[in-house]
């Protein structure tokens, strides 16, 4: 997972990590703290920032209208 999170730029990092933790038995914030070295609070932002993000989108709608 490591190897991985090194390959991404730091929204991306935690977008990620927060996906995981949404997971339902996946492992907690501070388990993946410990694991990625990620502060707990980052990843808690990256769960608010896909949360504001999905909530724009809507939900009939996978992509967005062409121009």
């Amino acid at each position: 997972m490591n190897l991985f999170l090194s390959r991404l730029n730091e929204p991306q990092k935690r977008w990620y990590v927060a996906t995981l933790s949404e997971e339902a038995d996946g492992p907690s914030d501070r388990k993946l703290a410990l694991i990625t070295v990620l502060d707990e609070m980052t990843i808690r932002r990256g769960k608010a920032e896909l949360q504001d993000q999905l909530s724009a989108l809507p939900l009939d709608q996978q992509r967005r209208a062409s121009l």
